[in-house]
């Protein structure tokens, strides 16, 4: 058998077998015209309030749910749009806590261990280290500041209208299937819940159970984000918004005699 042939065969084989269940996510489905009208409507408006998205600060707590247990800090953070990010937190009985600095190139999780500081870093910029949660930090920036991400997609389209949990939006990207789904509530006023998947299956869902507003936006009061395998809920008690912040705000600063060997 000459290569050229061993090749498109070997090819066929992996298509059949390894995206053969998966097809029918790889086509963009048709939809209604009074479906995908909707959809661009709402897109639109969704971009023109997450763009409008300003360097805010906010104060709450934090807990977070995994196979490995519970835990919960009261904790401080400030997002800047653009994958910066920082949080701090301190546990329920005033022990040091955690940190995690995002600067846009990467993310630093620092955290005490007798007496002494560990660093970790690494370019994956989402929360797994925190949370274990597969969560851009460019997506919890959006939403904590008011925004909603909106994942690159070729169509979307609006249904369930009479559904009582709201209407659900669908994103569909071409060779890739579903993207993301955005539930509103029935009245279309705010949106309650944002999912995003990844090639083969969920990488975080986002509940943003209550809100109220500050400078005129809708910013979660609760929000609880989670996955297969882990859960994290921030209880929102205030922000602060058009935040002013030092350069070195996003810089990792632990002196070497405070880092562990």
């Amino acid at each position: 058998m000459n290569r050229s042939r061993c090749f498109f065969l070997l090819l066929y084989a992996f298509l059949a077998l390894g995206l053969g269940g998966g097809c029918a996510r790889l086509v963009v489905p048709d939809q209604p015209e009074q479906m995908i009208a909707p959809a661009k409507v709402q897109l639109a408006r969704l971009a023109e309030i997450s763009e409008q998205t300003l360097p805010y600060k906010g104060i709450g707590e934090l807990r977070v749910y995994s196979g490995e247990g519970s835990f919960s800090f009261r904790g401080a953070w400030l997002g800047v749009p653009e994958r910066r990010f920082r949080v701090e937190t301190v546990g329920v009985a005033g022990q040091p806590g955690i940190r995690l600095i995002c600067d846009g190139d990467a993310c630093h999780f620092l955290y005490a261990d007798n007496g002494c500081f560990r660093k970790i870093s690494s370019r994956r910029q989402n929360l797994s280290q925190l949370a274990g949660i597969d969560m851009d930090v460019a997506d919890l920036v959006l939403i904590l500041g008011g925004g909603i991400p909106i994942a690159d997609h070729d169509t979307a389209w609006i249904e369930g209208e009479d559904d009582p949990e709201g209407p659900v939006m669908r994103l569909h990207r071409r060779f890739y299937g579903e993207v993301e789904t955005i539930r509103f509530s029935g009245d279309m006023s705010r949106v309650r819940e944002v999912a995003i998947y990844g090639f083969r299956d969920l990488k975080y869902r986002a509940e943003i159970v209550s809100t109220r507003m500050v400078n005129g936006r809708q910013i979660p009061d609760r929000l609880l984000v989670e996955n297969e395998d882990a859960a994290m809920q921030l209880v929102v008690e205030r922000v602060w918004f058009d935040t002013k912040y030092a350069p070195d705000a996003f810089v990792p600063k632990i002196p070497k005699e405070r880092l562990c060997d």
